[in-house]
């Protein structure tokens, strides 16, 4: 028998950048002004989370939501797509959240 989980949650915490003075601390050591921190260092790396999302869904011919409702059920959005698509094994729907 073959078994396998459903999704993978990983949380964890960034010790060194979890509290203001660590994370200054880092964009000062990386020569980022801590005003530019959206553009230097949160936007870009947004923009490479983004784009592999959009390459692996393009691979897979899967879409990406976005979920903007804290309440919703993101098993029975999948569920709606599994009855479309069927049961089979394979990447079935990314979701997106802010």
């Amino acid at each position: 028998m073959f078994h396998c989980e459903d999704r993978i949650v990983i949380t964890g915490t960034l010790t060194g950048v979890c509290y203001a003075q660590g994370m200054t601390s880092y964009l000062y050591a990386h020569q980022i002004k801590v005003f530019d921190y959206a553009n230097v260092f949160a936007y870009p790396l947004r923009n490479i989370i983004r784009d592999n999302a959009q390459m692996i869904a393009k691979a897979h011919r899967v879409s990406i939501e976005h979920v903007n409702n804290s309440h919703l059920r993101k098993e029975d959005l999948v569920s709606k797509v599994l009855l479309q698509r069927g049961d089979h094994s394979g990447l079935v729907h990314i979701l997106s959240a802010m």
